[in-house]
Protein backbone atom coordinates (compact mmCIF):
# COMPACT_ATOMS: atom_id res chain seq x y z
CA UNK A 1 0.00 0.00 0.00
CA UNK A 2 1.41 3.60 -0.75
CA UNK A 3 2.04 6.16 1.40
CA UNK A 4 -0.98 8.14 -0.03
CA UNK A 5 -2.96 5.28 0.11
CA UNK A 6 -2.42 4.63 3.40
CA UNK A 7 -2.78 8.24 4.25
CA UNK A 8 -6.25 8.51 2.78
CA UNK A 9 -7.20 5.27 4.83
CA UNK A 10 -6.36 6.88 7.64
CA UNK A 11 -8.20 10.12 7.12
CA UNK A 12 -11.35 8.07 5.48
CA UNK A 13 -12.36 6.89 8.83
CA UNK A 14 -15.22 8.37 10.20
CA UNK A 15 -15.64 10.49 7.15
CA UNK A 16 -19.53 12.12 6.75
CA UNK A 17 -20.64 11.73 3.11
CA UNK A 18 -23.75 13.43 1.98
CA UNK A 19 -24.98 11.94 -1.48
CA UNK A 20 -27.72 14.49 -3.77
CA UNK A 21 -29.72 12.37 -6.20
CA UNK A 22 -32.86 12.09 -7.07
CA UNK A 23 -32.47 8.22 -8.23
CA UNK A 24 -30.81 7.76 -4.46
CA UNK A 25 -32.52 4.39 -5.09
CA UNK A 26 -30.65 3.46 -7.85
CA UNK A 27 -27.56 4.20 -6.28
CA UNK A 28 -27.94 1.55 -2.68
CA UNK A 29 -25.28 -0.70 -3.72
CA UNK A 30 -22.60 1.89 -4.24
CA UNK A 31 -23.74 3.39 -0.81
CA UNK A 32 -24.23 0.10 0.99
CA UNK A 33 -20.28 -0.99 -0.20
CA UNK A 34 -18.98 2.65 1.32
CA UNK A 35 -20.77 2.06 4.78
CA UNK A 36 -19.16 -1.08 4.59
CA UNK A 37 -15.72 0.71 3.90
CA UNK A 38 -16.35 2.70 7.58
CA UNK A 39 -17.96 6.42 5.87
CA UNK A 40 -20.88 7.40 6.96
CA UNK A 41 -23.07 8.25 4.70
CA UNK A 42 -26.71 10.10 4.73
CA UNK A 43 -28.53 10.44 1.34
CA UNK A 44 -31.19 13.45 0.00
CA UNK A 45 -33.61 12.94 -3.18
CA UNK A 46 -33.51 16.44 -4.08
CA UNK A 47 -31.19 20.41 -3.83
CA UNK A 48 -33.23 21.73 -1.19
CA UNK A 49 -33.25 18.70 1.20
CA UNK A 50 -29.81 18.60 0.70
CA UNK A 51 -28.97 22.07 1.96
CA UNK A 52 -30.83 21.41 4.63
CA UNK A 53 -28.70 18.62 5.93
CA UNK A 54 -25.39 20.71 5.24
CA UNK A 55 -26.86 23.16 7.16
CA UNK A 56 -27.57 20.77 10.13
CA UNK A 57 -24.31 18.51 10.32
CA UNK A 58 -20.93 19.11 8.60
CA UNK A 59 -19.82 16.90 5.87
CA UNK A 60 -16.51 16.40 4.58
CA UNK A 61 -17.88 15.50 1.17
CA UNK A 62 -21.36 16.31 -1.09
CA UNK A 63 -21.84 13.67 -4.33
CA UNK A 64 -24.14 16.18 -5.99
CA UNK A 65 -25.89 15.01 -9.00
CA UNK A 66 -25.83 17.86 -12.11
CA UNK A 67 -29.87 16.95 -13.26
CA UNK A 68 -32.76 16.80 -10.84
CA UNK A 69 -35.69 18.03 -11.37
CA UNK A 70 -36.42 21.44 -9.84
CA UNK A 71 -33.27 22.92 -7.99
CA UNK A 72 -30.19 20.96 -9.91
CA UNK A 73 -26.77 20.16 -9.29
CA UNK A 74 -25.79 23.78 -9.92
CA UNK A 75 -27.86 25.79 -7.98
CA UNK A 76 -27.89 23.19 -5.12
CA UNK A 77 -23.88 23.78 -5.55
CA UNK A 78 -24.21 27.71 -5.57
CA UNK A 79 -26.26 27.56 -2.42
CA UNK A 80 -24.09 25.10 -0.54
CA UNK A 81 -21.23 27.22 -1.19
CA UNK A 82 -22.57 30.04 0.68
CA UNK A 83 -23.68 27.80 3.48
CA UNK A 84 -20.15 26.14 3.81
CA UNK A 85 -16.57 27.34 1.81
CA UNK A 86 -14.74 24.29 3.17
CA UNK A 87 -17.18 20.80 2.15
CA UNK A 88 -15.41 18.54 -0.85
CA UNK A 89 -18.44 18.76 -3.36
CA UNK A 90 -17.90 16.45 -6.44
CA UNK A 91 -20.38 16.90 -9.64
CA UNK A 92 -21.60 13.54 -10.82
CA UNK A 93 -22.68 13.94 -14.21
CA UNK A 94 -23.51 12.55 -17.56
CA UNK A 95 -21.57 15.00 -19.54
CA UNK A 96 -18.08 16.05 -20.03
CA UNK A 97 -18.83 19.36 -22.14
CA UNK A 98 -16.61 22.31 -21.62
CA UNK A 99 -19.28 24.32 -20.72
CA UNK A 100 -20.51 22.23 -17.46
CA UNK A 101 -17.42 22.28 -16.45
CA UNK A 102 -16.58 25.68 -16.41
CA UNK A 103 -20.05 26.96 -14.96
CA UNK A 104 -19.29 23.58 -12.18
CA UNK A 105 -16.08 24.82 -11.45
CA UNK A 106 -16.74 28.81 -11.61
CA UNK A 107 -18.96 27.83 -8.37
CA UNK A 108 -16.05 26.28 -6.66
CA UNK A 109 -16.87 22.35 -7.16
CA UNK A 110 -13.92 20.50 -6.21
CA UNK A 111 -14.30 17.24 -8.85
CA UNK A 112 -16.22 15.63 -10.78
CA UNK A 113 -17.37 11.47 -11.49
CA UNK A 114 -18.88 10.98 -14.73
CA UNK A 115 -21.63 8.25 -14.66
CA UNK A 116 -22.05 5.46 -15.16
CA UNK A 117 -20.47 4.89 -11.70
CA UNK A 118 -18.30 2.26 -11.27
CA UNK A 119 -16.51 1.18 -7.67
CA UNK A 120 -13.61 2.02 -8.69
CA UNK A 121 -14.09 5.12 -10.14
CA UNK A 122 -15.78 5.97 -6.96
CA UNK A 123 -13.35 5.23 -4.91
CA UNK A 124 -10.66 6.83 -6.75
CA UNK A 125 -12.71 10.47 -7.13
CA UNK A 126 -12.81 9.80 -3.41
CA UNK A 127 -9.08 9.45 -2.71
CA UNK A 128 -8.30 12.31 -4.82
CA UNK A 129 -10.64 14.72 -2.55
CA UNK A 130 -8.83 13.38 0.15
CA UNK A 131 -5.70 14.35 -0.74
CA UNK A 132 -7.05 17.47 -1.71
CA UNK A 133 -8.60 17.92 2.04
CA UNK A 134 -4.80 17.09 2.91
CA UNK A 135 -4.09 19.75 0.74
CA UNK A 136 -5.99 22.41 1.98
CA UNK A 137 -4.80 21.37 5.64
CA UNK A 138 -1.47 22.21 4.99
CA UNK A 139 -2.09 25.51 3.58
CA UNK A 140 -4.17 25.80 6.58
CA UNK A 141 -1.20 25.58 8.74
CA UNK A 142 1.22 28.11 6.54
CA UNK A 143 -1.58 30.29 6.11
CA UNK A 144 -2.02 30.38 10.32
CA UNK A 145 1.74 30.42 11.22
CA UNK A 146 1.92 33.39 8.77
CA UNK A 147 -0.94 35.36 10.26
CA UNK A 148 0.61 34.62 14.08
CA UNK A 149 3.68 35.88 12.81
CA UNK A 150 1.83 39.62 11.62
CA UNK A 151 -0.79 39.66 14.67
CA UNK A 152 0.06 42.21 17.62
CA UNK A 153 -1.61 42.36 20.40
CA UNK A 154 -4.75 44.90 20.55
CA UNK A 155 -4.83 48.08 22.01
CA UNK A 156 -8.73 48.77 21.49
CA UNK A 157 -11.90 47.09 21.98
CA UNK A 158 -12.51 47.31 18.17
CA UNK A 159 -8.99 45.77 17.59
CA UNK A 160 -10.06 42.81 20.47
CA UNK A 161 -13.39 42.45 18.77
CA UNK A 162 -11.44 41.64 15.51
CA UNK A 163 -8.82 38.89 17.35
CA UNK A 164 -11.70 37.55 18.76
CA UNK A 165 -13.36 36.72 16.06
CA UNK A 166 -10.46 36.05 13.78
CA UNK A 167 -9.49 33.21 16.59
CA UNK A 168 -13.30 31.68 16.01
CA UNK A 169 -12.66 31.36 12.23
CA UNK A 170 -9.56 29.54 12.95
CA UNK A 171 -10.95 27.43 15.57
CA UNK A 172 -13.87 26.81 13.30
CA UNK A 173 -12.11 25.75 10.38
CA UNK A 174 -9.26 23.42 12.49
CA UNK A 175 -12.49 21.92 13.23
CA UNK A 176 -12.92 20.98 10.14
CA UNK A 177 -9.53 20.32 8.49
CA UNK A 178 -6.74 20.58 11.22
CA UNK A 179 -5.27 17.86 12.99
CA UNK A 180 -4.32 17.52 16.90
CA UNK A 181 -1.13 19.63 16.46
CA UNK A 182 -2.92 22.56 14.37
CA UNK A 183 -5.67 22.47 17.31
CA UNK A 184 -2.89 22.44 20.17
CA UNK A 185 -1.14 25.08 18.61
CA UNK A 186 -4.54 27.10 18.31
CA UNK A 187 -4.97 26.02 21.99
CA UNK A 188 -2.01 27.67 22.62
CA UNK A 189 -2.26 30.87 21.03
CA UNK A 190 -6.16 30.83 22.83
CA UNK A 191 -4.36 30.79 25.92
CA UNK A 192 -2.23 33.71 25.36
CA UNK A 193 -5.02 35.83 24.03
CA UNK A 194 -6.65 35.55 27.29
CA UNK A 195 -4.06 36.03 29.18
CA UNK A 196 -3.85 39.59 26.93
CA UNK A 197 -7.68 40.30 26.95
CA UNK A 198 -7.69 39.76 31.03
CA UNK A 199 -4.98 42.46 31.35
CA UNK A 200 -6.35 44.82 28.72
CA UNK A 201 -10.08 44.61 30.61
CA UNK A 202 -8.27 44.87 34.05
CA UNK A 203 -6.60 48.29 32.79
CA UNK A 204 -9.46 49.92 30.92
CA UNK A 205 -13.24 48.24 32.37
CA UNK A 206 -13.11 50.90 35.16
CA UNK A 207 -12.50 54.08 33.03
CA UNK A 208 -15.37 53.07 30.97
CA UNK A 209 -17.36 52.43 33.90
CA UNK A 210 -16.30 56.26 35.22
CA UNK A 211 -16.00 58.18 32.26
CA UNK A 212 -18.10 56.19 29.86
CA UNK A 213 -16.96 55.77 26.08
CA UNK A 214 -15.33 52.26 25.29
CA UNK A 215 -17.79 49.68 24.06
CA UNK A 216 -21.02 49.01 24.12
CA UNK A 217 -21.95 47.84 27.55
CA UNK A 218 -25.34 45.50 28.58
CA UNK A 219 -26.96 48.57 29.67
CA UNK A 220 -26.68 50.45 26.88
CA UNK A 221 -27.58 47.29 24.02
CA UNK A 222 -31.46 48.01 24.03
CA UNK A 223 -31.05 51.99 23.73
CA UNK A 224 -28.51 51.58 21.31
CA UNK A 225 -29.87 48.96 18.67
CA UNK A 226 -33.66 48.46 19.61
CA UNK A 227 -35.12 51.64 20.87
CA UNK A 228 -34.71 53.34 17.34
CA UNK A 229 -36.22 50.70 15.45
CA UNK A 230 -39.13 51.28 17.55
CA UNK A 231 -38.97 54.97 16.84
CA UNK A 232 -38.94 54.15 13.89
CA UNK A 233 -42.09 52.58 14.49
CA UNK A 234 -40.93 48.97 13.45
CA UNK A 235 -42.59 45.95 14.78
CA UNK A 236 -39.41 44.39 16.68
CA UNK A 237 -38.88 41.15 18.56
CA UNK A 238 -35.88 40.81 20.27
CA UNK A 239 -34.27 37.10 20.77
CA UNK A 240 -32.41 37.09 24.36
CA UNK A 241 -30.21 33.48 24.25
CA UNK A 242 -29.18 33.22 27.56
CA UNK A 243 -24.97 32.25 27.69
CA UNK A 244 -24.73 31.77 23.99
CA UNK A 245 -20.86 32.12 22.52
CA UNK A 246 -19.91 33.61 19.09
CA UNK A 247 -19.18 30.23 17.60
CA UNK A 248 -22.94 29.24 18.56
CA UNK A 249 -24.21 32.35 16.93
CA UNK A 250 -22.18 31.48 13.68
CA UNK A 251 -23.39 28.01 13.30
CA UNK A 252 -27.10 29.05 13.63
CA UNK A 253 -26.53 32.27 11.79
CA UNK A 254 -27.10 30.52 8.12
CA UNK A 255 -30.76 29.50 9.62
CA UNK A 256 -31.95 33.36 9.44
CA UNK A 257 -30.43 34.42 6.87
CA UNK A 258 -32.09 32.23 4.46
CA UNK A 259 -35.42 34.75 5.91
CA UNK A 260 -33.51 37.93 6.81
CA UNK A 261 -31.02 40.32 5.57
CA UNK A 262 -27.88 40.35 8.48
CA UNK A 263 -25.88 43.19 10.26
CA UNK A 264 -23.93 42.10 12.95
CA UNK A 265 -22.54 44.36 15.72
CA UNK A 266 -20.59 43.34 18.70
CA UNK A 267 -20.90 44.19 22.59
CA UNK A 268 -19.99 44.08 25.89
CA UNK A 269 -20.75 42.29 28.83
CA UNK A 270 -20.72 43.96 32.08
CA UNK A 271 -18.74 41.80 34.65
CA UNK A 272 -19.16 39.21 36.28
CA UNK A 273 -20.42 37.90 33.23
CA UNK A 274 -23.46 36.13 34.57
CA UNK A 275 -27.06 36.27 34.10
CA UNK A 276 -28.37 37.92 37.58
CA UNK A 277 -26.04 40.92 36.62
CA UNK A 278 -25.52 41.07 33.02
CA UNK A 279 -29.13 40.05 32.32
CA UNK A 280 -30.91 42.23 34.82
CA UNK A 281 -28.12 45.19 33.12
CA UNK A 282 -29.91 44.65 29.66
CA UNK A 283 -33.65 44.75 30.54
CA UNK A 284 -33.33 47.75 33.09
CA UNK A 285 -30.80 50.25 31.05
CA UNK A 286 -28.64 50.60 34.48
CA UNK A 287 -25.93 48.50 36.26
CA UNK A 288 -26.59 46.44 39.15
CA UNK A 289 -25.49 48.93 42.15
CA UNK A 290 -28.23 51.58 39.95
CA UNK A 291 -30.63 49.00 39.98
CA UNK A 292 -30.14 48.00 44.12
CA UNK A 293 -30.25 51.59 44.78
CA UNK A 294 -33.16 53.32 42.24
CA UNK A 295 -35.26 49.46 42.54
CA UNK A 296 -34.68 48.19 45.51
CA UNK A 297 -37.73 46.10 45.58
CA UNK A 298 -36.69 44.61 41.89
CA UNK A 299 -33.08 43.72 43.21
CA UNK A 300 -32.95 40.04 44.73
CA UNK A 301 -29.79 39.51 46.73
CA UNK A 302 -30.64 35.41 47.20
CA UNK A 303 -29.03 33.16 44.86
CA UNK A 304 -32.47 32.02 43.57
CA UNK A 305 -34.61 33.98 41.40
CA UNK A 306 -32.42 36.81 40.76
CA UNK A 307 -34.06 37.48 37.03
CA UNK A 308 -37.29 37.76 38.06
CA UNK A 309 -38.31 40.83 37.41
CA UNK A 310 -36.94 41.63 34.01
CA UNK A 311 -40.28 43.00 32.95
CA UNK A 312 -41.12 45.21 35.49
CA UNK A 313 -37.38 46.61 34.77
CA UNK A 314 -38.01 47.01 31.25
CA UNK A 315 -41.20 48.47 31.93
CA UNK A 316 -39.13 51.21 33.85
CA UNK A 317 -36.65 51.41 31.28
CA UNK A 318 -39.19 52.38 28.44
CA UNK A 319 -40.74 54.82 30.21
CA UNK A 320 -37.64 56.79 31.13
CA UNK A 321 -36.33 56.36 27.17
CA UNK A 322 -40.08 57.45 26.84
CA UNK A 323 -40.30 54.95 24.18
CA UNK A 324 -44.24 54.58 23.64
CA UNK A 325 -44.47 51.02 22.20
CA UNK A 326 -46.76 48.19 23.93
CA UNK A 327 -44.64 45.02 24.77
CA UNK A 328 -45.19 41.44 25.60
CA UNK A 329 -42.32 39.48 27.23
CA UNK A 330 -42.07 35.68 27.27
CA UNK A 331 -39.38 33.50 29.06
CA UNK A 332 -38.51 29.81 28.23
CA UNK A 333 -35.84 27.09 29.95
CA UNK A 334 -36.90 24.47 27.59
CA UNK A 335 -37.56 23.58 23.88
CA UNK A 336 -41.59 22.44 25.05
CA UNK A 337 -41.44 26.30 26.72
CA UNK A 338 -40.33 27.70 23.63
CA UNK A 339 -43.03 25.81 21.62
CA UNK A 340 -45.41 27.37 23.89
CA UNK A 341 -44.91 30.79 23.91
CA UNK A 342 -44.06 31.15 19.86
CA UNK A 343 -47.67 31.61 19.03
CA UNK A 344 -47.97 33.94 21.18
CA UNK A 345 -45.18 36.09 19.65
CA UNK A 346 -46.67 35.56 16.15
CA UNK A 347 -49.93 36.00 16.98
CA UNK A 348 -50.22 39.00 19.32
CA UNK A 349 -49.96 42.39 17.85
CA UNK A 350 -48.04 44.47 20.55
CA UNK A 351 -44.71 46.49 18.88
CA UNK A 352 -42.60 44.98 20.92
CA UNK A 353 -42.11 41.38 21.72
CA UNK A 354 -39.52 40.10 24.12
CA UNK A 355 -38.44 36.37 23.88
CA UNK A 356 -35.98 34.98 26.62
CA UNK A 357 -34.69 31.32 25.85
CA UNK A 358 -32.45 29.54 28.72
CA UNK A 359 -32.06 25.99 27.25
CA UNK A 360 -28.60 27.15 25.90
CA UNK A 361 -26.94 28.11 29.60
CA UNK A 362 -29.37 24.74 30.88
CA UNK A 363 -27.35 23.34 28.30
CA UNK A 364 -23.99 24.26 29.18
CA UNK A 365 -23.86 23.45 32.65
CA UNK A 366 -25.46 19.84 31.88
CA UNK A 367 -22.28 18.94 30.37
CA UNK A 368 -20.83 17.39 33.46
CA UNK A 369 -17.69 14.68 33.59
CA UNK A 370 -19.36 11.23 33.06
CA UNK A 371 -21.92 12.73 31.93
CA UNK A 372 -24.45 11.43 28.79
CA UNK A 373 -24.15 15.02 27.48
CA UNK A 374 -20.24 15.32 28.33
CA UNK A 375 -20.31 12.12 26.03
CA UNK A 376 -22.51 14.07 23.29
CA UNK A 377 -20.37 17.01 23.26
CA UNK A 378 -16.95 16.08 24.54
CA UNK A 379 -15.45 19.18 23.19
CA UNK A 380 -16.27 23.12 22.37
CA UNK A 381 -16.49 21.57 18.71
CA UNK A 382 -19.03 18.87 19.37
CA UNK A 383 -20.89 21.76 21.17
CA UNK A 384 -21.22 24.07 18.51
CA UNK A 385 -22.51 20.82 16.41
CA UNK A 386 -25.17 20.31 19.14
CA UNK A 387 -26.25 23.69 19.35
CA UNK A 388 -26.90 23.72 15.15
CA UNK A 389 -29.11 20.03 15.51
CA UNK A 390 -31.04 21.64 18.58
CA UNK A 391 -31.66 25.11 16.44
CA UNK A 392 -32.28 22.85 13.30
CA UNK A 393 -34.57 21.25 15.01
CA UNK A 394 -36.13 23.68 17.11
CA UNK A 395 -39.53 26.20 16.70
CA UNK A 396 -37.58 29.11 15.86
CA UNK A 397 -36.91 28.42 12.10
CA UNK A 398 -40.49 28.52 11.18
CA UNK A 399 -41.13 30.74 13.74
CA UNK A 400 -38.55 33.31 11.85
CA UNK A 401 -40.43 32.53 8.69
CA UNK A 402 -43.46 33.89 9.57
CA UNK A 403 -41.92 36.99 11.07
CA UNK A 404 -39.80 37.13 8.10
CA UNK A 405 -43.12 37.25 6.06
CA UNK A 406 -45.11 39.81 8.43
CA UNK A 407 -42.28 42.36 8.14
CA UNK A 408 -41.04 41.90 11.86
CA UNK A 409 -37.57 42.89 12.87
CA UNK A 410 -35.69 40.45 14.20
CA UNK A 411 -32.98 41.26 16.97
CA UNK A 412 -30.74 38.27 18.45
CA UNK A 413 -28.43 38.69 21.01
CA UNK A 414 -27.26 37.10 24.48
CA UNK A 415 -26.71 38.47 27.79
CA UNK A 416 -22.45 36.46 28.39
CA UNK A 417 -20.64 33.45 27.04
CA UNK A 418 -19.11 31.21 28.68
CA UNK A 419 -15.59 29.01 28.64
CA UNK A 420 -14.29 25.43 29.26
CA UNK A 421 -12.05 25.86 32.53
CA UNK A 422 -8.75 24.50 32.84
CA UNK A 423 -6.75 26.13 35.86
CA UNK A 424 -7.63 25.43 39.17
CA UNK A 425 -6.79 28.71 42.50
CA UNK A 426 -6.97 28.63 45.43
CA UNK A 427 -9.98 31.36 47.27
CA UNK A 428 -10.04 31.83 51.33
CA UNK A 429 -12.43 33.68 53.14
CA UNK A 430 -14.94 32.90 55.44
CA UNK A 431 -17.98 30.72 55.48
CA UNK A 432 -20.38 32.71 53.73
CA UNK A 433 -19.06 32.74 50.28
CA UNK A 434 -21.02 32.10 46.84
CA UNK A 435 -21.62 29.46 45.06
CA UNK A 436 -20.04 30.41 41.85
CA UNK A 437 -16.47 29.06 40.07
CA UNK A 438 -15.83 31.95 38.25
CA UNK A 439 -17.01 34.76 40.59
CA UNK A 440 -17.46 35.07 44.10
CA UNK A 441 -18.22 37.56 46.74
CA UNK A 442 -17.93 37.05 50.62
CA UNK A 443 -16.15 39.04 53.40
CA UNK A 444 -12.45 39.25 53.72
CA UNK A 445 -11.64 37.24 50.42
CA UNK A 446 -8.30 36.39 49.41
CA UNK A 447 -7.08 35.29 46.03
CA UNK A 448 -3.97 35.21 44.04
CA UNK A 449 -3.91 38.42 42.03
CA UNK A 450 -2.70 37.27 38.62
CA UNK A 451 -5.93 34.82 38.41
CA UNK A 452 -8.16 37.02 39.71
CA UNK A 453 -9.64 40.62 39.66
CA UNK A 454 -10.39 41.24 43.77
CA UNK A 455 -12.46 44.21 45.11
CA UNK A 456 -12.94 45.35 48.29
CA UNK A 457 -15.21 47.49 47.10
CA UNK A 458 -17.79 46.13 44.65
CA UNK A 459 -19.17 49.61 43.59
CA UNK A 460 -15.77 50.18 41.65
CA UNK A 461 -17.56 48.21 38.99
CA UNK A 462 -20.89 49.80 39.40
CA UNK A 463 -22.23 46.09 41.44
CA UNK A 464 -23.98 46.67 44.76
CA UNK A 465 -23.07 47.62 47.80
CA UNK A 466 -24.06 44.30 50.03
CA UNK A 467 -25.35 45.52 53.57
CA UNK A 468 -22.04 44.20 55.52
CA UNK A 469 -18.48 44.22 53.61
CA UNK A 470 -18.32 42.17 51.17
CA UNK A 471 -15.43 41.62 48.92
CA UNK A 472 -16.12 40.64 45.18
CA UNK A 473 -13.70 38.63 43.18
CA UNK A 474 -13.50 37.55 39.51
CA UNK A 475 -11.53 34.75 37.68
CA UNK A 476 -9.08 35.76 34.40
CA UNK A 477 -8.80 33.66 31.75
CA UNK A 478 -9.85 29.96 32.00
CA UNK A 479 -9.21 30.10 36.13
CA UNK A 480 -11.83 28.93 38.25
CA UNK A 481 -11.95 28.71 41.91
CA UNK A 482 -11.36 26.16 44.55
CA UNK A 483 -11.05 25.59 48.63
CA UNK A 484 -7.97 24.78 50.37
CA UNK A 485 -10.02 22.15 52.33
CA UNK A 486 -10.00 19.86 49.66
CA UNK A 487 -8.54 20.82 46.47
CA UNK A 488 -7.71 17.75 44.54
CA UNK A 489 -11.44 16.51 44.93
CA UNK A 490 -12.64 20.42 43.68
CA UNK A 491 -9.97 20.68 41.11
CA UNK A 492 -11.10 17.19 39.70
CA UNK A 493 -14.94 17.70 39.97
CA UNK A 494 -14.91 20.80 38.07
CA UNK A 495 -11.57 20.87 35.87
CA UNK A 496 -12.95 21.34 31.99
CA UNK A 497 -16.65 21.94 33.01
CA UNK A 498 -18.31 24.75 31.20
CA UNK A 499 -18.54 28.06 33.39
CA UNK A 500 -18.79 31.72 33.02
CA UNK A 501 -18.79 34.80 35.09
CA UNK A 502 -15.45 35.88 34.12
CA UNK A 503 -12.82 37.46 31.98
CA UNK A 504 -12.24 36.20 28.90
CA UNK A 505 -12.79 36.96 25.59
CA UNK A 506 -15.67 34.40 24.61
CA UNK A 507 -17.74 35.12 28.10
CA UNK A 508 -17.73 39.28 27.28
CA UNK A 509 -17.31 39.77 23.58
CA UNK A 510 -20.91 38.99 22.05
CA UNK A 511 -22.73 38.99 19.16
CA UNK A 512 -25.57 40.93 18.05
CA UNK A 513 -27.53 40.35 14.64
CA UNK A 514 -30.37 42.97 13.23
CA UNK A 515 -32.05 41.08 11.06
CA UNK A 516 -33.97 42.78 8.55
CA UNK A 517 -37.02 40.44 6.43
CA UNK A 518 -35.80 39.98 2.71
Amino acid sequence: MSRLTQTCFRLCLGMRILWIDDEIELLKPHIYSLKERGYEVDVATNGPDGLELVKKRDYDLVLLDEIMPGMDGIETLSAIRVESEDVLVAIVTKSEEEELVDSAFAKLADDFIIKPITPTQLGSAIKRLLERKRLVRDNLSREYSQELMRAEIPTDWEGWVQAYRRDVRWELRFKRFGDEGLRDLGDEQRGQMRREFSLYIEENYPRWLKEGGGPGLSPRVLSQHVFPLLREGKEVVFLLFDCMRLDQFLAILPFIKEFFDAHIEYTCAILPTATPYARNAIFAGLYPQEIAERFPHYWVWNQHGQNRHEKELLSEFLKRERVSASIIYRKAFRGQDASRDAESIISRKEKFRVFVLNFLDVLIHSVKPDSLLEELAPSDYALVDVTRSWFANSIFPPLLETLAERGVTVVLTTDHGFLRVAHPTIIKGGREISANLRYKYGPALTVNPKDAVSLSDPRVYKLPRFPRPTNFVIAKRDCYFIYPTKPKEYEAQYKHTLQHGGISPEEMILPLGIFTPK
